[in-house]
């Protein structure tokens, strides 16, 4: 424990440029692809072939699965936010809908009743 809090220590504190080693850990082996040219073998590897077999992909994993959760989150709250709002509308519907049929009125004069506003002007 003690070795790993000085070498994250050191890693802080230090000026210098700090490089990932990528091990190469036990399992299934690469496929090595080779290209001779002018006499010279070169062997090599897709990027994609390296980012699985070492899981460099773990950490953006990680970000899409944050990505999905915001998403979820922010379109569950729309519909509810929306259907709030869908459902007030109707009831101020009603509600003047109600004020009409008690004042039985018709024609232009069902108009006149809109939006009620909670002031008043003296």
């Amino acid at each position: 424990m003690n070795n790993i809090f000085s070498q994250s220590f050191k890693r802080l504190c230090s000026d210098g440029h700090v490089q990932r080693i990528i091990r190469n850990k036990p399992g299934k082996p690469f496929r090595i692809h080779e290209t001779k040219t002018a006499g010279i073998t070169q062997r090599w590897n897709y990027r994609s072939e390296i980012v699985q077999k070492d899981k460099l992909d773990k950490d953006h994993l990680y970000i899409w699965m944050a990505f999905g959760f915001l998403s979820v989150f922010g379109a569950l709250s729309f519909i509810t936010i929306k259907s709030s709002v869908v459902e007030g509308r109707r009831e101020e519907m009603l509600m003047r809908e109600k004020l009409r049929k008690e004042l039985k009125l018709t024609g232009e004069e069902r108009k006149k009743i809109g939006l009620m506003n909670n002031s008043i002007e003296s």
